[in-house]
């Protein structure tokens, strides 16, 4: 059956009622009807009618016209709309006022109170990261409790807003403006590195990269200040990094790390935040590389732990070209330390392995760091119980 739709337009005679004397109207009579039709063949398939006397134009009696009611079959004289979405309160599966308050993106309860923590932290990294939340055919609650700063997109300030929200500190500081950045970028054959820095205290960043030949499992290698946590992930022929304090505690004036492959064009949507989760202006700017002998043997590899998530042992796997001081440690979300896996001594040079029991910790993010002269290489661990 085709599906066909045509509208009729009808209009009363005018005046009311019609002066034809061979014509009488009666109001209590007149029926309106809907019917489903098979177009072709004219059978009907399904009919209802009403009189327009018998019409109820308030169907929750709430006093509010079907027309007008954001909620037409729940009583709801208030007309509530915390969200602004246009379905009130009373009938929002999504239920802003008391589950899906801004911040609670997970929709988590306890004692039927809305629970904001660090869950609902990386739940918004993983949907940004995603893009999940432009996508116009994004279904979920999320989607209302995301938008931290309330200016109609999701990106790194709203992560920033949303940490200091779940540590309990005021984000207003008492500051007027941010202050100015720049990215520097130096791209070279084979990599790319990226400095962000500014006058301000930097908390994060996010931006979009077309690069060539990624190697997303060389990205276990950065250098980060302690606490943070940097993610990449593919979108088309973009890469989207995303790098935040996770701690809350370690804003940086200079942030940098390598890129593997090549700069195929310009970045995209940079975006930089403060440590109150303020937009820092910054520019970009490129630099030629300078012409230096690279010692790759020099280089010391920190390969990817696992299981991860785990309960309770993971292993920390990593090597270093030559006989080093090295210390391997483990802290919490907010910087602090928690456990010294390897206490600082000399190391012979080749490939080692610790591990790390969780059994006496609670479940969480951690950041498991391999200490070294050259540099601190830092991955997040997830212990699950």
């Amino acid at each position: 059956m085709n599906d066909i739709t045509e509208e009729f337009n009808w209009s009363m005679p005018t005046p009311w009622p019609n002066t034809n004397p061979n014509i009488t109207w009666d109001i209590s009579d007149l029926n309106v009807i809907a019917f489903v039709q098979n177009y072709p063949s004219k059978d009907v398939l399904q009919a209802e009618w009403s009189r327009v006397s018998e019409m109820n134009i308030d169907m929750d009696e709430d006093g509010i016209l079907n027309g007008e009611d954001n909620c037409m079959e729940v009583y709801n004289a208030g007309q509530e709309d915390v969200d602004g979405d246009g379905m009130g309160d009373a009938c929002d599966p999504c239920d802003n006022a008391n589950v899906y308050v801004v911040g609670n993106l997970n929709g988590d309860l306890a004692n039927d109170q809305p629970i904001i923590n660090i869950y609902d932290v990386l739940f918004l990294v993983d949907r940004i990261l995603d893009d999940d939340f432009d996508n116009e055919n994004y279904i979920g609650c999320s989607i209302e409790s995301a938008d931290i700063n309330q200016d109609s997109t999701f990106n790194t300030l709203d992560v920033i807003i949303l940490i200091l929200q779940v540590m309990g500190q005021d984000n207003s500081g008492g500051r007027v403006a941010a202050g100015s950045g720049t990215l520097v970028i130096t791209d070279q054959p084979g990599m790319s590195s990226m400095t962000f820095n500014s006058d301000d205290l930097i908390s994060g960043f996010q931006v979009d990269i077309p690069v060539n030949n990624f190697r997303e499992e060389d990205m276990d290698q950065l250098a980060l200040p302690t606490g943070w946590l940097f993610e990449t992930r593919q979108l088309n022929d973009m890469i989207r990094i995303l790098a935040i304090d996770l701690s809350g505690n370690h804003p940086v004036k200079e942030v940098s790390f390598t890129l593997p492959g090549s700069l195929s064009g310009a970045p995209e949507n940079v975006v930089v935040c403060n440590n109150i989760g303020q937009a820092i202006n910054t520019a970009v700017t490129y630099r030629q590389p300078a012409v230096e002998k690279l010692e790759l043997s020099n280089q010391v590899n920190f390969s990817r732990i696992y299981p991860n998530p785990f309960n309770p042992a993971v292993t920390i796997p990593f090597s270093i070209p030559f006989e080093m001081y090295t210390r391997v440690a483990v802290y919490n979300i907010t910087g602090q330390l928690v456990d010294i896996l390897l206490e600082e001594r000399a190391l012979r040079p080749g490939h080692h392995n610790v591990t790390w029991d969780g059994t006496e910790f609670s479940s969480g993010v951690y950041i498991i760091q391999v200490e070294t002269p050259l540099r601190r290489y830092s991955q997040k661990a997830f212990l699950l119980k």
